[in-house]
């Protein structure tokens, strides 16, 4: 099974797109877990709190 060069540029693109996705996602999952588990700790609520 032999790749031309565009073929080749075309798998690596995809991978990569496949490959950001998943690390947004988790980023994205890690920072909700975050803010959920310890509201205590996230810095808005220290922020509003005084200009209430």
């Amino acid at each position: 099974m032999t790749l031309t060069s565009c073929q080749c540029h075309y798998l690596i693109r995809s991978y990569l797109t496949c490959f950001q996705i998943a690390i947004a996602r988790f980023l994205l999952s890690f920072l909700l877990l975050h803010s959920i588990n310890r509201p205590a700790d996230f810095p808005s609520k220290e922020i509003i709190a005084p200009s209430l």
